[in-house]
């Protein structure tokens, strides 16, 4: 009900990459992460620390494979364009 309540009652805010699309990417990259954070022992050690570090480090992959990878087979039709030559 909460959720619901904010959602009518604050107009549309807009986060730092509303044109870019790094919701594919989150949720792609989250799970391996954090499984190799926790594997790597860093969530008994420091929870917050390694929840900072895995946020940041999820983010940070989410853009490079928005940049890199989904935005430009989108936007050319598909098909990946020659970088080199």
């Amino acid at each position: 009900f909460f959720v619901f309540y904010l959602s009518f009652v604050f107009p549309v805010m807009k986060y730092p990459f509303y044109r870019e699309d790094i919701s594919y990417g989150l949720y792609i990259y989250h799970f391996p992460v954090i499984q190799i954070i926790v594997q790597l022992g860093f969530f008994h050690q420091q929870p917050f620390e390694a929840l900072f570090w895995s946020l940041f480090i999820i983010t940070f992959l989410a853009i490079c494979s928005w940049k890199l990878i989904e935005k430009p087979v989108l936007y050319n039709g598909g098909r990946i364009r020659k970088t080199i030559g």
